[in-house]
């Protein structure tokens, strides 16, 4: 059974993940939402729903696409560095741009073609993934590498 210490840190990494797929796909796909923005607003005097659905699919896609990828990559990779000493900023970065790059990388060898329009989707992908490693550093690892504690909790005391 879990002590309330634990829980507690649990809550603290979960919550500091939310923020950086939050954050990293807020600001990876904004320029793309913000065209898609006028194609949903034009939408919207038809469908409402589909209007804010146009609007916000590029967000929707990047946090989840960044919340499964720091689940399945970020978490393995944060193990990995911290049992060697060498969690940094940049390491998290650049296995954000190399998680951010898979899902179309998978993508175009499954349906067999690369056109410029995959290329933009590469591009994105890499910038969410960057910018998810950045937060994920900024608020979930870099206290603790910084106090040298292995204890999350111990920050909110």
């Amino acid at each position: 059974m879990l002590s309330y210490a634990q829980h507690m840190e649990r809550g603290a990494s979960l919550i500091a993940g939310i923020k950086a797929a939050a954050l990293g796909s807020l600001f990876g796909t904004g320029l793309l939402t913000l065209i898609t923005f006028v194609a949903g607003i034009s939408l919207m005097s038809e469908d409402v729903f589909a209007g804010l659905l146009v609007i916000f699919l590029p967000f929707l896609i990047g946090f989840g696409s960044a919340g499964l990828g720091l689940l399945v990559f970020g978490l393995p990779l944060t193990n990995v560095l911290r049992q060697r000493g060498k969690e940094s900023r940049n390491a998290y970065v650049v296995g954000g741009v190399f998680a951010g790059l898979i899902p179309p990388l998978l993508f175009a060898l499954v349906v067999g073609e690369f056109d410029f329009s995959l290329t933009i989707v590469f591009a994105f992908g890499a910038l969410t993934g960057a910018l998810t490693g950045h937060y994920w550093w900024r608020f979930a690892r870099k206290p603790l590498v910084e106090s040298d504690t292995t204890d999350l909790i111990a920050q909110f005391e």
